[in-house]
């Protein structure tokens, strides 16, 4: 499981499967898309640019090894409401798009990052205003959310690799899909995978 697996290798790993994503949407589609650099990568959290016309779209390309939603990070570091806390890397990327590829690895959902930033609004201000669904102290808090009939999940959740408190999102792709406009392709992933 990815999870578990060494961080530098998790990159490797993930930057490979990325690219496996991105080459299905430009051979089987035929979407424009570009590289990002180095710099973008690391700094704005962005994987591809999608171009059409003249418009040049910041994207991320996302995938999960288990649950059919996506996986959000809000903080990299919560101390608690009022506590010293960093935003997350999916909260301060200047991606504007996500391509998700679904769990059935033959669909990938294109939306836009501000329809998962309004969900997560949504339950950050339930769990801070009449508190969370299950708490069992500072490293193990629960918001679940149900919307349209998909259960989402806030959660205030220890980090494999360092042991830090950070807050996850889970959001539903299928919610995504009822929330907003979003495109969906069908590919053939490589046998590879």
């Amino acid at each position: 499981m990815l999870a578990t697996t060494e961080r530098s290798q998790r990159i490797v790993i993930g930057r490979n499967r990325e690219s496996q994503i991105a080459d299905a949407l430009v051979e089987q589609h035929g979407l424009k898309l570009e590289d990002a650099s180095f710099s973008e990568d690391c700094f704005a959290k962005v994987d591809r640019w999608l171009l059409e016309g003249n418009k040049r779209t910041a994207m991320q390309i996302k995938y999960r090894e288990t649950g059919d939603d996506l996986l959000f990070e809000v903080y990299n570091k919560f101390d608690g409401w009022y506590g010293k806390n960093k935003q997350g890397r999916d909260m301060v990327g200047q991606s504007k798009l996500y391509a998700v590829l679904r769990q059935d690895r033959k669909t990938v959902v294109i939306t836009e990052v501000e329809s998962a930033k309004r969900i997560i609004a949504e339950m950050t201000r339930i769990a801070r205003v009449t508190g969370w669904t299950q708490d069992n102290g500072e490293q193990n808090k629960r918001l679940t959310y149900v919307k349209h009939g998909f259960t989402c999940e806030l959660r205030v959740q220890r980090d494999h690799g360092d042991g830090r408190t950070k807050m996850i999102a889970y959001i539903p792709v299928g919610l995504l899909q009822a929330e907003t406009q979003t495109r969906v392709y069908t590919v053939n992933m490589p046998a590879n995978w």
